[in-house]
């Protein structure tokens, strides 16, 4: 199984034997089929290199002579197929990043879109704030109006009102002297048809006034009006 010869020649046939081996499975046609990915290519085909040393125990005996090509025209195949999968690699990259890159235009578009309807709505917010704000300004000016009329309507309530009692006590006062004034005259006219009567009574002269004579009616007292009534409630 291993060559015990130390022939320099020997060992060179054996070391491009080896090479040969080590071309022959980079080029292997299910690495052809499977395409690798980088990673794989980086990772796992640089172990083939570090292989080589291990096929220098191998007898040449054992490796067939027909999977030995020219070693030019096998390392020009492998970098040209090296190359492909590189190519190929990056066709797919672009590929792919093409498709991640149309997928972010449209998450942009759809962005856009509704950073638009949103900024739609938010000026439709802000004129709808500011009819309400106009709004708001134009009742409380309304509200200080009300607040300034009802307190006119107050202050004039209450002096109609003193106005309105002190005609009231002017009244009472003028009924009062009226009532006063009455009682004089009736006390007069008492006075008066005595003073006929004695009169009479001295001269034994009848009475003139008899029969024709009628008292006149009492005007009726006014009644009074209690100063506590008549007042009109402020609210």
């Amino acid at each position: 199984m291993f060559c015990a010869s130390d022939d320099p020649a020997g060992a060179r046939l054996r070391k491009n034997s080896c090479n040969r081996v080590a071309t022959r499975l980079r080029s292997n046609s299910r690495i052809r089929a499977t395409r690798p990915h980088p990673r794989f290519v980086y990772q796992i085909l640089p172990h083939f290199r570090f292989l080589d040393s291990d096929f220098s125990s191998v007898s040449c005996s054992e490796i067939p002579m027909e999977m030995a090509p020219s070693v030019p025209h096998t390392r020009a195949a492998a970098a040209l197929r090296m190359k492909q999968i590189a190519l190929d690699n990056q066709d797919r990259t672009i590929r792919h990043l093409r498709a991640k890159l149309a997928t972010e235009r449209r998450g942009l578009a759809a962005t856009k879109k509704e950073l638009e309807e949103t900024q739609v709505a938010l000026e439709a917010s802000h004129k709808v704030i500011a009819g309400l704000t106009e709004i708001g300004l134009s009742m409380s000016k309304k509200i200080e109006k009300m607040k300034v009329k009802k307190q006119q309507v107050r202050s004039n309530h209450v002096e109609c009102h003193q106005k309105f009692q002190a005609l009231i006590h002017e009244a009472e006062d003028s009924m009062q002297a009226q009532h006063l004034i009455i009682e004089a005259l009736v006390d007069e006219k008492d006075s008066l048809l005595q003073t006929i009567h004695d009169l009479q009574e001295a001269n034994n002269a009848p009475a003139p006034f008899d029969g024709d004579w009628e008292e006149e009616p009492e005007e009726e007292d006014i009644e009074d009006i209690p100063l506590g009534e008549g007042e009109i409630d402020d609210e």
